[in-house]
């Protein structure tokens, strides 16, 4: 009797005491998500300055043309568009050189909701980013246009970078095409920095001779090169 009184004085109420105490240690763990929004800020009046080349390839007729110039990106403005969401109005400024004015060619579009960012460039929106970001994770990048269907994946993600003498703590990369053999070479990669935006764009969608190797790639048949380098930010 004496000894199942003792269980039940002292025992079953530290058993008790135990049990909430783990009760509230588990309701205090929290667990966060990053989702990456940084990547791609919303601030009104940035900018982002970057040097292009462009690379136009016909052998056949021994054309090989380069063309170089200056863009500049700004976020112009913020509006509601038709479905109620808050979207960027970015206009784009291009010259040859850096003795020449700032003239405005586009006006491209971008919407930045909790789950992804969308972009309308030339008329064409494509989702360029999903959230929460995580290195190997994919999506059709045409998902809202009537291309063929494009998977795209993060490569790289929380990666430190220099562009230009530019640093950068954090940036990701977005691989949307990478598809070599002997005959063709194409690929297309967009890398993002936190707190500014894509800082670096490559496009390759090449035709090359039979002979290609890694060690000598071949000639170029035909094809278009772009390549879009950060030189600047600011706000």
């Amino acid at each position: 009797m004496r000894k199942n009184t003792y269980i039940r004085l002292f025992i079953l109420p530290l058993i008790a005491l135990l049990l909430v105490a783990s009760c509230k240690k588990r309701e205090t763990i929290e667990y966060t998500i990053y989702n990456g929004y940084e990547y791609f800020p919303v601030t009104v009046g940035s900018w982002i300055t970057y040097e292009v080349d462009s690379i136009y390839h016909d052998d056949d007729v021994s054309i090989h043309d380069t063309t170089h110039f200056q863009l500049r990106e700004v976020v112009a403005e913020l509006f509601t568009d038709n479905e109620g969401r808050e979207t960027m109005r970015l206009e784009r400024f291009k010259r040859a050189n850096d003795t020449l004015p700032w003239g405005l060619t586009d006006v491209w579009f971008a919407n930045a909701t909790e789950t992804r960012v969308e972009k309308v460039e030339e008329n064409i929106r494509y989702l360029r980013l999903v959230f929460p970001i995580k290195e190997g994770k994919t999506w059709d990048g045409n998902v809202y246009n009537t291309d063929s269907e494009r998977d795209y994946e993060y490569t790289t993600v929380h990666q430190s970078a220099s562009i230009n003498n530019l640093p950068f703590d954090s940036t990701l990369q977005v691989t949307q095409i990478a598809d070599s053999n002997f005959v063709k070479r194409q690929r297309a990669i967009e890398t993002y920095a936190t707190g500014i935006g894509l800082i670096y764009k490559v496009y390759i969608d090449l035709d090359t001779d039979l002979d290609f190797t890694i060690q000598d790639p071949g000639a170029i048949n035909t094809g278009i090169e772009y390549y879009q380098t950060i030189t600047g930010y600011g706000n």
